[in-house]
């Protein structure tokens, strides 16, 4: 079994996947040839690999090249939302605004996004249909 730089236990399949998609994030999609360059794996494990993170979503098949998929965009939004630092500087960039001396320090807008984003709960949708 691979292990990592710490030594710990990793699985290969994953550690590759996760190649082929640090691979197609550095060069801004690519063709199979292109990949079989940059990743460690023949055309025909790179086109397997390639095949089910497209039926993930995780890639998407344009043209005769590959690019990473729609669905990064749901996981990207879910760990943005998830983020204390995220919420803290939001909270803070609405409360810093210039206001008039006379007018509230907090709009019924800004009170109603932050008591209702405490109880948020993102989601992952799934990128299967179920069609």
């Amino acid at each position: 079994m691979p292990t990592n730089d710490a030594g710990k236990r990793t699985i290969g399949s994953v550690n590759r996947a996760l190649d082929v998609l640090e691979a197609l994030r550095r060069l801004n999609g690519a063709t199979l040839a292109e990949l079989a360059e940059e990743v460690d794996l023949s055309k025909g494990a790179l086109h397997t690999h390639l095949a089910t993170l497209c039926d993930h979503g995780f890639v998407e098949h344009r043209g005769d090249g590959y690019a990473l998929g729609q669905r990064f965009i749901t996981f990207g939004e879910y760990v943005r939302n998830s983020s204390p630092l995220y919420h803290a500087a939001k909270g803070r960039s609405t409360t810093s605004r210039r206001r008039p001396a006379s007018a509230s320090t907090s709009s019924p807008r800004t009170r109603a996004w932050r008591t209702s984003s405490t109880s948020r709960s993102a989601t992952v949708p799934s990128a299967r249909s179920s069609s």
